[in-house]
């Protein structure tokens, strides 16, 4: 049987992310230093899907450039991207494919571009889903707490009941792993009926569900060690640690890069290539730090994510942080990451103050954004995109993308011959 089309969503502005992606759309976040969207091109084009369709809104021309440089040497697959002109939903989205563009086949894979599976799992579930059965698949994946995520209800052979969406009761079960093969008639059918949900968007998962009712659908698997949904910084963070952790496990340097004879770094590290470490700094691991980033004299780096070409010139603590391309920290530049009281770190998120989960959670700085020197971020604060803080600044509250935070602080000047 002929390989299926695919379908990549990679449309949504990523807000719950911000302000990782006020300067690049979600897919194109660096995992491992590596666009989260090829993960999923190297995964499908490995197992010899040819056709594609990359549905796109948010930074569309980002998304463009990847994936056409991607495909630049693989002149036998043809791309096409699809704009989705008002983001209305994950359903609207593949309706927007079948509305704009002719899909070959009978079978598509559908998946969306800000889920992580890593590489050997990911192989696994495509040679599952691609045996010559004719069933239709859905990727589960069995977790501790089903509260957040679309919940799989599966009977007891393995088939698709229900998705239901966010059931908010901590549970173990199955959730949504983002990744569907279906057969492209019915699921055309099914799309076209489906109705606004309560969010006010057309959800796949609703079609989905209408499929189910009339065919089998079998429900494939993993354990969440293997899979990230990246909807959060601290997810984002979290996921790039667990990598290294995973894949790297010791201290790797990339071709170009130097570090200081007088540096200490505790794995496991992955340091991309071009980046300049010391002297006189400690990095811990789990650590990546991306190509062309600048670590001057006496830093510390712990636990943290320093995207493309980022700096941190000297005199500074980087701890369970992520720091946005091209960022620039001056000297004296501190990320507190632990509360007094020891409690999970908390941050706003789409104007609600929300647990991270995380004991120890430092700031997340925005790409291209500026501190002054002496400058104190609180646990769990976030810096705009192309935002600037003043010298001696104490940011305890988020900062919006391009903004000026001045710190002032009252100074009396007297004569010395005065004072009695």
């Amino acid at each position: 049987m002929n390989a299926p089309s695919a379908v990549i969503l990679s449309a949504g502005k990523g807000e719950r992310l911000w302000p990782l992606t006020s300067t690049r759309p979600k897919p194109l976040l660096p995992i491992l230093c590596k666009p989260l969207i090829l993960n999923h091109l190297e995964a499908l084009y490995s197992k010899g899907v040819r056709e594609y369709f990359i549905v796109v809104h948010h930074m569309e021309e980002l998304v463009k450039r990847e994936v056409s440089s991607f495909f630049e040497e693989r002149r036998d697959a043809n791309v096409t991207f699809v704009k989705q002109g008002e983001p209305r939903g994950t359903g609207h989205a593949v309706l927007s494919v079948f509305r704009e563009a002719e899909v070959p086949g009978d079978r598509l894979l559908v998946i969306y571009g800000d889920v992580y599976i890593d590489v050997e799992t990911y192989s696994r579930v495509l040679d599952s889903f691609l045996r010559d059965s004719g069933e239709d698949h859905v990727l589960g994946v069995l977790v501790n707490d089903v509260s957040r995520f679309g919940e799989l209800l599966v009977d007891d052979y393995g088939n698709l009941l229900e998705i239901r969406e966010k059931p908010g009761i901590a549970r173990r079960g199955i959730i949504n792993g983002g990744i569907y093969l279906v057969e492209k008639t019915p699921l055309r059918k099914a799309l076209e009926t489906v109705r606004v949900s309560e969010r006010g968007e057309y959800e796949l998962t609703d079609a989905l569900n209408k499929i189910s009712k009339i065919t089998t659908v079998k429900v494939d698997v993993i354990e969440h060690s293997s899979w990230s949904d990246i909807g959060t910084p601290w997810d984002y963070l979290e996921i790039n640690r667990r990598i290294v952790k995973e894949r790297v496990g010791r201290v790797i340097i990339g071709v170009g890069s130097h570090v200081s004879e007088n540096s200490i770094l505790e794995g496991p590290i992955y340091i991309d290539q071009d980046v300049t470490i010391g002297p006189f700094n400690r990095i811990r691991g789990p650590t990546v730090i991306c190509r062309g980033v600048r670590i001057g004299f006496s830093v510390e780096v712990k636990a943290s994510v320093l995207l493309e070409n980022s700096r941190v010139p000297h005199l500074s603590y980087v701890g369970d942080s992520v720091i946005g391309e091209h960022a620039n920290l001056g000297a004296g530049t501190i990320t507190a990451n632990l509360r007094h009281d020891n409690e999970s770190v908390k941050t706003v998120v789409k104007g609600r103050l929300v647990s991270t989960g995380m004991r120890k959670f430092g700031a997340v700085i925005g790409g291209y954004a500026k501190t002054g020197i002496n400058t104190s971020l609180l646990p769990g604060v976030k810096i705009g995109a192309r935002s600037w803080i003043g010298a001696g600044c104490i940011i305890d509250r988020d900062v919006p993308d391009d903004s000026v935070v001045k710190c002032r602080c009252e100074k009396t000047i007297i004569d010395r011959r005065d004072i009695q």
